[in-house]
């Protein structure tokens, strides 16, 4: 459900924020790293550091703020 709404994401923010899917079952070193335990699990990064993390698909809109309040920061 959430994957193609991080698709629209990705369109609609290109320019200003890079948004990325990441497959869990083919990089579980990665997701291991970054402490993902459920799907989905979106983590904003500014300069390479985790400034937000959402567990669950709180919806489109909620995804956006996130993104939103990276980019103002």
């Amino acid at each position: 459900m959430a994957a193609p709404v991080v698709d629209e994401l990705a369109v609609e923010n290109a320019g200003k924020a890079k948004v990325a899917k990441l497959d869990v079952d083919q990089s579980h070193a990665t997701a291991e790293k970054y402490g993902v335990m459920s799907i989905p699990t979106v983590i904003i990064f500014k300069d390479g550091e985790e400034v937000d993390r959402k567990i669950g698909f709180p919806g489109k809109q909620a995804y956006q703020q996130m993104i939103t309040g990276a980019i103002d920061e």
